[in-house]
């Protein structure tokens, strides 16, 4: 699996298209000062969640989206190096207006009009769009102007009859091919809310939410999150942890749960909130909540104090205050948007079973990454 890079609700922008453009994927003052930060790292399934640890300064380099970059990069290239030919194909006289002919680049003899640009823009993945057509558009003209030059000295040296490029262009053809076909398939899905109730009926548990108080009591161990508060300034694990477990018979006995939030929490989230967290949902991350504390809140009966739990963040005690599924006019786009990938998944699976697929377990037995191929 490729690892996605960390979603950050500070995410100022898409990595940058150049490869000297500086780029910081996260203003958090943790990242500038190089603290650990917590990173969930997703696979295929939910039940398969994992969290560990990274360093900040890894996810300022270029090396943090190295691969999705990549697939970008790769995928613009093949658009850059015919979007002359995609224009002049599918330019329709009559459909044309001033502002879609105007130039918008000149490389010597060649022209780049806004419709041939636009249509690069819309062909973007979405999540590139909103950046490369407002803030990132100069990055997107360099680009543009950059590969076709590239290009260009490419194919006079002949460089794509080398057996690695060709290779390269056949996986990036069959990338795109598959994601516009997945995008089609998903289109052709028959819709209703009938449907989509029925969806989300049966998948109540991946959309319910809960209220969430707690209270952090962290160590020198824990994971630094405040840079004001380095490690030395809180107390040893034994020392965290007994003070977390008074706090948790305080509660059992009657204690007002965001008393002693306000009194005792090291969570600079929700101290001064009375340790509310608001309403949660499952594989949340803007308030890093690890898998053993997430099934704890889904699972423990409402209003009930959880045990003394030890996280990455310290050691918590959660209160779940209430527990909802969203209706489905609040949510449909998102509902909408799983079935049609569950359905397209289904699609897959029907037609993997209509050819006889044998794979070769043993060249394709996990082994520690390398980057070389097996034989």
């Amino acid at each position: 699996m490729l690892l996605e890079p960390l979603k950050c609700s500070s995410l100022s922008s898409p990595p940058p298209l150049g490869n000297d453009v500086p780029f910081t994927p996260c203003s958090s003052p943790l990242r500038e000062k190089g603290e650990s930060i917590f990173v969930f790292s997703s696979s295929l399934s939910r039940e398969d969640e994992r969290w560990r640890f990274e360093k900040a300064p890894q996810l300022r380099t270029r090396e943090w989206y190295r691969l999705p970059l990549q697939r970008l990069a790769v995928f613009l290239v093949l658009i850059c190096s015919r979007l002359t030919l995609l224009g002049q194909a599918t330019t329709d006289p009559k459909s044309s207006t001033p502002a879609d002919d105007k130039v918008v680049i000149s490389i010597g003899e060649q022209r780049i009009t806004a419709k041939e640009v636009n249509k690069m823009l819309e062909s973007m993945p979405p999540q590139y769009r909103p950046y490369y057509s407002g803030p990132g558009r100069k990055q997107l003209a360099d680009f543009i102007v950059n590969n076709r030059l590239q290009a260009e000295e490419a194919e006079k040296r002949g460089v794509e009859k080398r057996e690695d490029v060709q290779m390269k262009i056949h996986i990036a053809r069959e990338g795109i091919l598959a994601a516009a076909v997945r995008e089609d398939l998903e289109k052709e899905t028959i819709v209703t809310d009938e449907i989509l109730q029925k969806y989300l009926d049966e998948h109540v548990s991946q959309y319910e939410e809960a209220r969430v108080k707690r209270i952090v009591i962290r160590s020198k161990s824990s994971m630094p999150f405040d840079p004001a508060k380095p490690p030395d300034s809180f107390p040893s694990d034994e020392e965290a942890q007994a003070k977390a477990d008074d706090i948790h018979k305080k509660l059992v006995e009657g204690g007002d749960f965001e008393e002693l939030a306000a009194k005792f929490s090291n969570d600079p989230m929700t101290s001064g909130k009375g340790g509310d967290m608001g309403f949660i949902r499952r594989g949340n991350q803007a308030q890093l909540i690890v898998p053993p504390l997430e099934k704890e809140i889904f699972s423990t009966k409402i209003g009930t104090i959880s045990d003394v739990m030890k996280t990455p963040l310290g050691y918590e005690i959660v209160k779940v205050e209430e527990r909802r599924v969203p209706k489905l006019g609040d949510i449909r786009k998102e509902v909408e948007a799983a079935y049609r990938k569950q359905k397209g998944e289904e699609w897959l699976k029907e037609r993997r079973g209509q050819y006889t697929i044998q794979i070769d377990d043993a060249f394709f037995k996990p082994t520690k990454a390398s980057g070389t191929a097996q034989h």
